[in-house]
């Protein structure tokens, strides 16, 4: 160790005797000390490999109130004659849950609730010096209780267990013969059964393929949800043209095993087909579906970051080469950068003919706020090939003002004198004032910061002037003003009062 000025050289015991154990084991210590000889050179002055105190050390397991109890090897070092550390398997000291280094001190009990341990060293005749250890492992045990109406003679029995689990396999729903032909992508079922239980740590399944080397294959789903009595295991592999070879071991928890003194059970299969390994492609066009977008509308591909002007209309079309599964279909929507919600079905309508399953088109026209938003598409097709859709997109429509009119026109007393000023706005403004005009064009009323929301609008007025009187008989003209940073929009409208 170039920071110590040390050089450290254990070397291997290559022919130990019989009666002595020279193998390394966890905690091992070997401690040395070095001085300045009177040159001023480091040397070495001792080493020593055992505790120098004679002490001993109790480690008792308690819970704390959390009941938390660690698992594990663990040593006990001291760094010098009254204090110790704890250290782990890694060598490394333990601490507390607030951070500071687990210490201990002799002759003083120490209680680890978050480790569910407690220490106790106890010193001797002989001090303990650093490079001292006690070495330990706490483990969870299994118990067994009973009640019995007194105490005798009891004995410990083992089962006479001697068959092993039954075992079963279908492909596609048929118990198969070793040899036959079978689908490139099948449904694998076993089904395992003992009376004792299924030990699943020692369930195995192989895969070889053209003789090849075989492969242990972990993608399975094995179920033990029912109990260990009965265990279904379910594969799906994706298999292409050849001759494969399946293994299956298992055993029950009397250590009997399927297959004999094989220990596996082996299918033989053959597969002539090609798998269906390629998603349904999914494409979207948009369009423009707002109020002043014209009957007609223009489709474009939808490219992800896009900025639209006008209200979209999506066309999605799905389409795979086989068939689709009409049940994988899924649509999401929401803004960019928020939770995304599954489209409710009555938001878009979708055209899919089962007996046409190649393609299906789907329509999709929201009303939207200006801003960033994300759509995600998910389909497969009856392969369970699945095809994921996510893009992205900003609407950025301009402000528009229209179907700006008052009612009742003309006004009287069926609402108290009242009418109200209705208008549609494509988007919401920084603000709409209306101003009410005689015929001549003298100001007599402004209704200053009114209703300014996407959508249609309702404003009243009680046709009084700035002064609070009713306004006379006749002909007016009213302005409905639309502001926004790009400047105003505006409409003219007439209305009559009548008393």
């Amino acid at each position: 160790e170039e920071a110590f000025g040390l050089e450290l050289r254990i070397p291997r015991q290559e022919n130990p005797s019989l009666d002595v154990n020279y193998a390394f084991e966890f905690a091992d210590v070997l401690a040395f000390e070095t001085d300045y000889d009177p040159q001023g050179d480091v040397v070495l002055t001792r080493t020593w490999n055992t505790n120098l105190g004679n002490g001993s050390a109790t480690v008792n397991s308690r819970l704390g109130p959390k009941a938390e109890f660690e698992t594990g090897d663990w040593f006990i070092f001291f760094t010098d004659p009254n204090y110790y550390e704890l250290r782990d398997t890694s060598n490394e000291p333990s601490y507390f849950p607030n951070g500071v280094k687990i210490r201990g001190k002799i002759n003083e009990p120490i209680f680890l609730t978050h480790l569910g341990l407690e220490l106790l060293v106890t010193a001797s005749s002989e001090e303990f010096d650093f490079g001292d250890k006690f070495k330990f492992s706490s483990a969870r045990v299994a118990t067994i209780t009973t009640d019995v109406p007194k105490l005798t003679r009891f004995a410990l029995m083992r089962s006479t267990d001697t068959e092993p689990p039954t075992f079963n396999l279908w492909v596609d729903g048929l118990q198969p013969q070793t040899g036959s032909v079978i689908a490139p992508r099948p449904t694998i079922s076993i089904v395992l059964q003992d009376a004792n239980g299924i030990d699943t740590e020692f369930f195995s399944l192989q895969k070889q393929k053209d003789g090849g080397p075989f492969e242990s294959v972990s993608d399975y789903e094995l179920r033990t949800q029912g109990g260990i009595q009965t265990v279904p295991i379910d594969y799906r592999p994706i298999l292409f043209p050849g001759e494969y070879t399946f293994n299956i071991g298992a055993q029950d928890f009397n250590g009997n095993t399927i297959g004999g003194d094989d220990g596996v059970v082996s299918y033989r299969f053959f597969v002539i087909e090609a798998p269906d390994i390629t998603p349904p492609t999914i494409d979207i066009q948009v369009g423009a579906s707002g109020r002043d977008s014209g009957n007609e509308m223009l489709e474009e591909p939808l490219t992800d970051g896009a900025v639209l002007t006008e209200q979209p209309r999506f066309k999605i079309t799905l389409t795979d080469d086989n068939a689709l599964d009409e049940t994988t279909f899924r649509f999401n929507f929401g803004g960019l950068y928020e939770p995304l919600d599954p489209l409710d079905a009555s938001n878009f309508t979708q055209t899919f003919d089962p007996a046409a399953p190649t393609s299906a088109d789907i329509t999709y026209s929201p009303d939207l706020a200006n801003g960033e938003y994300q759509l995600q598409i998910t389909a497969a097709d009856t392969s369970e090939n699945i095809a994921e859709f996510v893009t992205t997109f900003t609407l950025n429509e301009k402000v528009t003002l229209n179907e700006v009119f008052n009612v009742p026109n003309p006004v009287d007393r069926t609402f108290g004198g009242k009418t109200f000023f209705t208008y549609h706005l494509a988007q919401a403004p920084d603000g709409v004032t209306i101003k009410v005009y005689s015929v001549n064009g003298r100001l007599l009323k402004t209704l200053e910061d009114v209703s300014a929301n996407r959508g249609t609008n309702e404003t009243g007025w009680d046709c009084r002037d700035e002064a609070g009187v009713r306004c006379a008989n006749g002909v007016y003209f009213y302005r409905v003003i639309a502001s926004t940073e790009n400047g105003k929009i505006e409409k003219v409208g007439k209305l009559a009062i009548l008393r």
